[in-house]
């Protein structure tokens, strides 16, 4: 399910897309919060196997599931588009 993430010839750091984005951003926020992934997992009645393999990009990641995971974790999903 994971793409090979690309790096920027210029600079040399990892390009992440939308999704890596939002993982990298749920882990983050576990983190602050102090908040385990088997707790969030009970949180949102998800076994700690399946939350490890979304995070970890192995099982896709959709924008609900995204919010419901934050929002157990006192946080909240975020996102602007913008013209180019």
């Amino acid at each position: 399910m994971t793409s090979t993430p690309r790096v920027c010839r210029a600079c040399g750091q990892t390009i992440l897309n939308a999704e890596d984005q939002v993982r990298a951003a749920i882990r983050g926020a576990l983190d602050v919060a102090g908040i385990t992934q088997t707790e969030l997992a009970r949180r949102i009645g998800m076994s700690q196997k399946h939350v490890s393999q979304v995070l970890t990009g192995k099982t896709g990641l959709s924008l609900a599931l995204a919010d419901r995971m934050l929002a157990a974790i006192g946080s909240r999903l975020r996102m602007t588009v913008e013209a180019r």
